[in-house]
């Protein structure tokens, strides 16, 4: 490639749009691109992308530099590909917004580890030790990716990533069997939820009060959330930096009527008032008008106990069948059948629980504790 830097035999940084075709003309014909991202995320609801690696089948890899190319240019390369990343959620999102691109179907290998009897989440580093028996020195997670030239010492951290994450793949997948397929489609569900936005409702229906917040209380924080939501996007903050649960707590039980009315809290930043009262007494008022249509599912202190009771039930089949718990009934599953909104298993997880979970709410199966932790047992 002309003009391409060399940092290591298999290793080339792309800093033209030139280079950055030609790549993608290499790159056509491979049936996954494994990638990775460097980005800034503090204090930004969108994170700031730094560098895009990206490693073929043939272990070269490409080290993209978004602040010399413009990131709408990674579009051709990335998008309706395959992908092979790990813990992708943020990879997605920050791809996804510099450029639009977003995967045809997506090999996570974080996701992959916990559905073949590895711990989840796990550290890339510590899956690379654990399967792969190699050492990676992941001292340069923190430092500073916007700053440029980059050292070498940056170059090397960033390539071995998404070359890495490549060979674990293939050593899971050696592992997996037919559980490979499991992996796709729960990367196909990742996706989603990267590329959907968060569910508003969900967040705050997770606080430990939301089931002893009256019709009223809740709809006024739904509306809150929701708010809290798009004035984050619109701001590129972090949603809790424009209103923190407990403030947004407090002002749907109060549901103040005025600024004076607001600010009765003592801690609540006179900041926050300053900059959004109007807009916060503009929401609350229009939750309280609409107040009769609650959202749902909204927990009760039996569902709770029901959802509590399903986490221990995952916990124990996770155990027998060696898949994450986590994965095998979500948190949001898990509410949906505290709550009885749930008909039942559904895609991946049909085949990987089977009815195992029908017989625990049948009564055949019952639910044991053992020094080693809950496990099923036949009734009777």
């Amino acid at each position: 490639m002309t003009g391409a830097q060399q940092t290591h035999p298999t290793v080339t940084l792309v800093t033209t749009e030139q280079q950055l075709q030609h790549l993608e003309r290499r790159l056509r014909a491979e049936a996954t691109l494994s990638i990775d991202t460097e980005f800034h995320a503090e204090r930004r609801y969108y994170p700031q992308l730094l560098l895009l690696q990206v490693a073929a089948e043939s272990g070269e890899a490409w080290i993209i530099d978004p602040l010399a190319v413009p990131p709408t240019a990674l579009r051709p390369l990335l998008d309706n590909r395959a992908w092979v990343a790990h813990g992708a959620a943020n990879d997605l999102r920050v791809i996804h917004h510099a450029c639009g691109a977003r995967p045809s179907a997506l090999l996570d290998t974080q996701l992959l580890a916990g559905l073949t009897g590895q711990p989840f989440p796990a550290r890339l580093a510590d899956l690379c030790r654990d399967v792969l028996g190699l050492a990676v020195d992941k001292s340069a997670v923190l430092e500073d990716w916007a700053k440029r030239p980059l050292p070498p010492h940056q170059l090397a951290y960033a390539a071995a990533d998404a070359r890495l994450t490549r060979a674990l793949s293939e050593g899971l997948l050696r592992e997996a069997g037919a559980r490979a397929a499991w992996a796709w489609a729960a990367g196909a569900e990742a996706i989603e939820e990267a590329l959907n936005g968060p569910d508003t409702d969900l967040q705050w229906q997770q606080l430990e009060v939301a089931a002893r917040l009256d019709a009223p209380a809740r709809s006024a924080i739904s509306a809150l959330f929701a708010w809290r939501e798009q004035e984050a996007i619109e701001q590129n903050q972090q949603p809790h930096s424009i209103l923190n649960n407990n403030i947004a707590l407090d002002l749907a039980r109060r549901r103040p009527t005025s600024l004076p009315d607001m600010a009765r809290n003592r801690r609540l930043p006179a900041v926050l008032i300053k900059r959004h009262g109007a807009d916060l007494l503009r929401v609350l008022q229009q939750a309280s008008r609409s107040a009769a249509a609650v959202p749902g599912p909204t927990p009760t202190p039996a569902s709770a106990s029901i959802a509590r009771l399903l986490t221990s039930w995952a916990d124990a089949y996770a155990a027998e069948v060696g898949v994450a718990a986590s994965l095998l009934l979500p948190e949001p599953l898990r509410q949906r059948f505290a709550l009885g909104l749930s008909a039942g298993i559904e895609g991946w997880r049909a085949e990987a629980i089977g009815g195992r979970l029908d017989a625990f709410f049948s009564g055949a199966e019952r639910l044991c504790f053992t020094p080693e932790g809950p496990r099923l047992r036949p009734a009777g």
